[in-house]
């Protein structure tokens, strides 16, 4: 009988020990998965960081060349040890795809023979039109949505633009009504938070004001934004004294109060709002008063702009948003992830 309890007692020790040993590999597995999908997250913010810097290069118009550069410096610095990156223009602006890789040593896992992990994580970034996002830097300035798209896409394609409430093309010869609805009463914000010193108020100093400075908060699309009444005198011409700027201007492509649109933006309570669907990049030339007319003659009370069709560098700005690639000229360009 003393023989066998020995016995037993030798084989619950084996038994002990050999669990002991699953324990502890179960208890390394745990540790270094857990250090895997940690250091996953930072290959994740490697391939995000790259790929939105890639993105950004294509819609500053730098080319395949350097969007795959910035994406894999950026990629580094934020602790990849590889990356690949690939680039696909598409019209103005394209996607960049970026893996990030890297190898980490296990902490316990040695002991089942696991010394190092290979952890990766993808990301793509595209530059596109913002019609799927936001944008900051915008003129006052709408233009109707449908008109807009006669004019763009080509880049350097001039037009005038009136402000009236007369019809280009029946009336006057020209290629877009700005018109008493084209004045944007853009929402207050605190303008400290973007360095700018434009005046708050109701009246046409704020609206020549962002005209000339360009209103710096983020509007996300679709927008309703409440319009000034009236023509603003003399604000054609304010932006007519410029020339060669770069303006971001909304585009809108009905009134507003259907079932479903967003509550109307803007601080002076107009009656019209106007719903902003996309935004254009325009070139201004001149401005000046009195146009042709179509049957012969002028009519010398319209003011006009003259404008063309950018594609420009600028038209990208860094707070926009996009969820698609690619874009023609005279879209303005944004940046997002796709994945």
């Amino acid at each position: 009988m003393w023989y066998m309890l020995k016995r037993e007692e030798g084989q619950t020790l084996v038994y002990v020990t050999l669990a002991l040993i699953a324990l502890l590999a179960v208890v390394a597995l745990a540790i270094d998965v857990g250090y895997a999908y940690s250091a996953r997250r930072h290959m994740q913010n490697a391939a995000d960081a790259g790929a939105l810097a890639g993105a950004q290069a294509l819609c500053r118009g730098e080319g395949a060349d350097a969007a795959r550069t910035a994406a894999l410096r950026y990629a580094v610095v934020n602790n990849a040890q590889t990356a690949t990156v690939t680039v696909e223009e598409v019209g103005r602006g394209g996607a960049v795809t970026v893996v990030a890789r890297g190898v980490f040593d296990t902490y316990l896992a040695g002991v089942i023979g696991l010394q190092q992990i290979t952890v990766a994580a993808d990301a793509q970034a595209a530059c596109g039109p913002i019609s799927s996002g936001r944008a900051c830097g915008i003129a006052p300035m709408a233009f109707p949505y449908q008109q807009w798209q006669q004019v763009k896409g080509q880049c350097g394609r001039e037009f005038i633009v009136i402000d009236s409430d007369k019809v280009c093309g029946q009336d006057v010869v020209c290629d877009l009504n700005n018109g008493d609805r084209g004045w944007l009463d853009l929402p207050h914000v605190d303008l400290s938070l973007y360095s700018t010193s434009c005046v708050q108020s109701c009246g046409q100093a704020t609206v020549r004001c962002y005209l000339e400075n360009d209103y710096p908060a983020p509007i996300a699309l679709p927008a309703c934004i409440r319009a000034q009444p009236g023509v603003a005198a003399g604000t054609f011409r304010r932006a007519g004294d410029s020339p060669g700027r770069i303006m971001r201007v909304p585009l809108y492509d009905r009134g507003c109060g259907q079932p479903g649109d967003p509550a109307p933006l803007g601080s002076c309570g107009g009656n019209s709002a106007f719903r902003v669907v996309n935004f254009g990049c325009i070139e201004i030339v001149e401005s000046g008063q009195g146009l042709p007319k179509p049957r012969g003659g002028k009519d010398a009370s319209v003011k006009w702009l003259r404008a063309k069709v950018s594609c420009s560098s600028e038209c990208y700005q860094g707070c926009n948003t996009t969820r698609q690639a690619g874009g023609d000229a005279g879209d303005v360009l944004g940046v997002g992830m796709l994945r």
